[in-house]
């Protein structure tokens, strides 16, 4: 195996450097956070029950009523679809989910969850 000792950045790939205090084992869990626009990421946005009804049929199972609740409340719900295959955004968004990421203010999480 070759191994390049340069310090290596490009379009595909780049190296960090970091420096430790300590030689022992080093706790370096960190959190990462990123802006991302989930605009991006809608494929489809219901703002009437009507529209719920046409895209799933009439018989509505909980999460589909979940919606219709929100927009009886006035709120707009957007379906956003991820794919681990894009960019390192999205396939971080569609193995972690949104459970954990913090939103503005008004937006509110109805499913979430990532993983596959």
């Amino acid at each position: 195996m070759k191994v390049k000792f340069d310090f290596i950045t490009n379009s595909s790939s780049t190296n960090f450097i970091i420096s430790c205090q300590s030689k022992k084992d080093v706790n370096l869990n960190t959190t990462l956070e990123i802006p991302i626009n989930l605009s991006n990421y809608i494929t489809k946005t219901f703002t009437t029950e009507e529209s719920v009804k046409k895209h799933y049929g009439d018989e509505l199972g909980d999460e589909q009523q979940e919606i219709i609740n929100e927009i009886k409340k006035g709120n707009t719900v957007h379906i956003l679809t991820c794919s681990d295959q894009e960019d390192s955004a999205e396939s971080i968004l569609c193995e972690h989910g949104l459970d954990n990421v913090k939103l503005p203010k008004g937006v509110k999480v109805l499913r979430g969850n990532g993983g596959y």
